[in-house]
């Protein structure tokens, strides 16, 4: 199973660059520290006033717009989803420049977490040191709260090392996400066994059978 895993997680490196700079990274990375559960809490809760301030453009309440994107800039500071939210607020109080810049911020913030992502598969299949893969994912995250690729590779090196609350953090977000994959509901079943909760590996082997597999 671990094998399969491993399999399932290099599919989603395409085109790995830089992996001759992981040694300068290995000491220069300011690894993320913080729990999952905690991260996972601020995520939610900067994501819901993200929401917020969307629903509140969508009605013309600029001004609670602006409150809800403070408030998750506060929660959540440094992720793409929130200056993408800022530049839609500063668009439509005609603020060009403004726009611009969060645009821009936001640009950084994705391209970022998916070098944090391509970093951590090298330390994965160059170096075989998950831990710090793992470091590299969940900072990928913290940059861009919606990048499924990362989330799912901090999935699966987790439940190779038999993390499960790390797998369950991953999974969960990835849920929260509306993403639905193979991927993620072997990673479902692989988590089951680990755990010997044979209910939630029966349903995800029926998900599988239903969904995913070819029909006779």
């Amino acid at each position: 199973m671990k094998r399969i895993l491993t399999i399932l997680l290099v599919c989603f490196c395409v085109n790995l660059t830089g992996c001759a700079s992981l040694q300068n990274m290995l000491e220069r990375v300011t690894v993320f520290t913080s729990s999952p559960k905690t991260e996972s809490q601020k995520v939610v809760a900067a994501l819901k006033a993200i929401s917020t301030a969307h629903d509140a453009i969508n009605n013309g309440e600029l001004a609670d717009a602006k409150r809800s994107l403070d408030k998750a800039l506060m929660l959540y500071p440094d992720q793409a989803p929130l200056h993408l939210a800022y530049a839609r607020y500063y668009e439509l109080i005609d603020n060009q420049r403004l726009a611009a810049l969060a645009k821009q911020r936001a640009s950084h913030m994705t391209f970022r977490a998916e070098a944090l992502n391509k970093k951590g598969l090298t330390a994965l299949e160059h170096y075989d040191n998950s831990r710090l893969a793992k470091d590299f994912f969940q900072l990928a995250i913290r940059y861009d709260p919606t990048n499924i690729n990362a989330t799912t590779n901090l999935g699966l090196a987790s439940l190779a090392d038999h993390d499960t609350q790390t797998a369950q953090y991953a999974l969960s977000t990835l849920r929260r996400l509306g993403h639905d994959s193979p991927t993620v509901v072997i990673m479902t079943m692989r988590l089951a066994q680990i755990t010997g909760d044979n209910a939630m590996f029966a349903a995800a082997s029926q998900q599988l059978s239903e969904r995913y597999q070819p029909k006779g």
